[in-house]
């Protein structure tokens, strides 16, 4: 097969397109971004209007990316904006498809470099966060850019490797260890002599020069240069413990070993990460990586196509980067995390793929001809499976479920006056929106700060908490009329608070529970919920 650069450039934009109109399904875009993507949108607003503080929990990477382009429009409805970031998450994640051609080439000729692309272009989940308007597309492409400059054979290459890797840092906290494992892979690839290391050394300097900034306004801000929300937050022993606000426990890994005891620590963190990482990677890999990785890993072992030193190179970015989210996964166990995993998985998936046109089984080989088309068809049925996944699994916005969602928000900011207990759950995603967004177009006044305590200036009388407790009894004894004044209980377990949704079904169990909303009495189709405002005259604690 003769690919020409041209046919190459011609076959990339095709790959591209079909890539968009997978990106596409996922996308309505008459619905207004509601949770982190809003996020990053005020951020972006807050950067127009000179406010560039660190956030406690978040990089500024991706709101740092995305405000400028908010001078292209003038509008005053959030949609718009929102809408404008969509396309922008689009665009970012369509330049990493032929990025991730540019990988693949330092392993593979150019027609098994080309299939690499096709397999990530067509990764449904993937293309499922394409379209979301959070940092995962520029966090992406910049790994792929700083794996593939860190591997070329120019030494002089480690000096844009690790000004990508600060673009992660400014992105994901996690960016300083794409720094430390940049740099461990550039020693094993070049040899450590003087020109190397000078290269290194001015690519570092360059590297810090750019986070600069970052470190010093955190110092400024926390008191530490690499401060960071939950770094003394994540070992608890469950996701709500690490969110709640009336919980004792300081989540630093001293302190639960201290009461847990190492075992219970090493259990927890280290095997139930492994654990949870497992589970997330067997859905990501699905639907056909699932096959064509598992094998590729074993081929990786013995590798007689590529470089040695460039398979090690891809192990070490996959192992280190599993090694530091592992902790993080084993209290939060979010897909997103391991999506940078990727472009390593697909480089080592091609490998099969690669042995199998070329060298055929063992009792025959492929003539030329037979090779292209067993290549194309491969392509043609990696297609089909991302469709076929696409158009299954993943289903379009619902627009009637989503404007339930925005009708009880606005009930709850207009409705309830006191504190509602926080679950999370699909009733909340609009409730930001609404407060940033009322009085129309107040959205564009914005300030870097915590979110809870903006939202609470913009309407005192509605406030959102997160209250640990193990049953709702509990959950009344230590809470009061002050902290807490009404809880929503859904039909569906959601992740927080789950003992709460067993009123739903159950209300007559509770008469301490005053119902003052039941979406089903306003004729609400797919949105399940009833809200109760607690009588605590009532109740008796225990």
């Amino acid at each position: 097969m003769n690919l020409t650069t041209k046919k190459i450039i011609v076959l990339l934009i095709l790959v591209v397109l079909i890539s968009l109109g997978l990106k596409l399904h996922y996308i309505d875009f008459s619905i207004p971004y509601n949770t982190d993507n809003l996020g990053y949108i005020l951020r972006g607003f807050a950067h127009l209007n000179g406010d560039f503080n660190q956030t406690p929990d978040k990089g500024l990477g991706w709101s740092l990316f995305i405000f400028p382009f908010f001078n292209l429009i003038e509008s005053d409805n959030l949609l718009d904006y929102s809408n404008l970031v969509r396309i922008i998450s689009l665009a970012v994640s369509s330049a990493s498809i032929p990025m991730m051609y540019l990988l693949a080439t330092r392993f593979f000729e150019r027609k098994y470099s080309l299939t690499a692309a096709c397999l990530f272009a067509f990764e449904p989940h993937l293309n499922y966060y394409s379209g979301l308007g959070l940092a995962e597309p520029l966090y992406i492409l910049a790994i792929i850019m700083t794996f593939y400059f860190v591997i070329s054979n120019n030494a002089k290459m480690i000096i844009p490797a690790l000004m990508a890797s600060s673009i992660i840092w400014w992105t994901r906290i996690t960016g300083l260890v794409i720094i430390i494992l940049t740099t461990i892979v550039f020693f094993i690839v070049h040899k450590r002599n003087p020109k190397n290391i000078k290269f290194y050394l001015l690519g570092i300097a360059i590297c810090f020069l750019i986070i600069s900034p970052m470190l010093i306004q955190r110092d400024l801000q926390f008191g530490d240069p690499m401060y960071f929300y939950y770094n003394d937050k994540i070992f608890v022993d469950n996701y709500d413990m690490l969110i709640i606000l009336n919980s004792e426990n300081n989540g630093s890994a001293l302190n639960y070993i201290e009461k847990n005891g190492i075992f219970s620590f090493t259990e927890r963190f280290i095997f139930q990460g492994i654990t949870n990482s497992v589970e997330i990677l067997f859905k990501l890999l699905l639907p056909y990586l699932i096959i064509l990785v598992p094998i590729g890993i074993l081929f990786s072992l013995r590798a007689f196509d590529q470089k040695q030193n460039l398979i090690w190179a891809n192990w070490i970015f996959i192992l280190g980067n599993i090694a530091i989210l592992i902790v993080v996964i084993a209290t939060v166990p979010e897909r997103r995390f391991l999506l940078l995993l990727y472009p390593f998985l697909i480089i080592f998936s091609i490998i099969p793929i690669q042995r199998l046109v070329e060298y055929g089984f063992s009792t025959f080989s492929f003539t030329q001809k037979q090779k292209n088309i067993s290549l194309f068809s491969i392509i043609v049925l990696v297609l089909v499976l991302s469709i076929g996944f696409t158009v299954n699994q993943y289903d379009r916005p619902n627009v009637i479920f989503e404007n339930e969602k925005l009708e009880v928000a606005y009930f709850m900011t207009e409705n309830l006056d006191g504190v509602v207990l926080d679950g999370n759950g699909p009733e909340f995603e609009y409730v930001s929106y609404v407060l940033v967004n009322e009085p129309h177009g107040n959205f564009k006044e914005q300030n870097v700060i915590d979110p809870n305590r903006y939202y609470s200036e913009i309407n005192p009388n509605f406030q959102r908490s997160y209250i640990y407790a193990e049953s709702i009894e509990n959950l009344l004894t230590v809470a009061n009329m002050d902290s807490l004044r009404y809880i929503v209980s859904n039909e569906n377990a959601g992740f927080f608070h789950k003992y709460v949704n067993e009123i739903y079904s159950n209300e007559e169990k509770y008469p301490y529970l005053t119902k003052i909303f039941d979406s089903n009495e306003q004729g609400m189709k797919f949105l399940k919920i009833k809200i109760f405002e607690i009588d605590y005259e009532q109740f008796k604690a225990p």
